[in-house]
């Protein structure tokens, strides 16, 4: 097994949109029937119809996602970086990648 990175190339636009197109043109004549399930069995499956939230949860400013941190001309090159736990001082060092947590500095 090879440890090459692999060089997969994204579509263009036109055909991104293509292909969605192509995928939405499929669905068009299927029949779509709804029914009411218990939430516990409702993995799997499309809401029918938008739901909204009647209040914020949790019910303070906060960010949605955690990531990981790494430097753009590292993350350029398309090699492999070694986790180096939350983010810290010594976790900024070359070749490391820190889990960065909202709202933590």
């Amino acid at each position: 097994m090879s440890s090459a990175p692999l060089k997969a190339r994204l579509p263009s636009y036109e055909e991104a949109a293509a292909l969605v197109g192509a995928y939405a043109a499929r669905l068009v004549g299927i029949d779509r029937k709804t029914e009411q399930v218990d939430l516990g069995s409702a993995l799997g499956r499309v809401l029918a119809q938008d739901i909204c939230a009647d209040r914020d949860q949790p019910p303070f400013t906060r960010s949605t996602r955690d990531g990981f941190a790494c430097r753009a001309h590292e993350a350029s090159a398309h090699k492999f970086l070694k986790l180096a736990g939350l983010s810290a001082p010594e976790a900024s060092l070359p070749g490391l990648c820190p889990k960065a947590r909202p709202g933590r500095s």
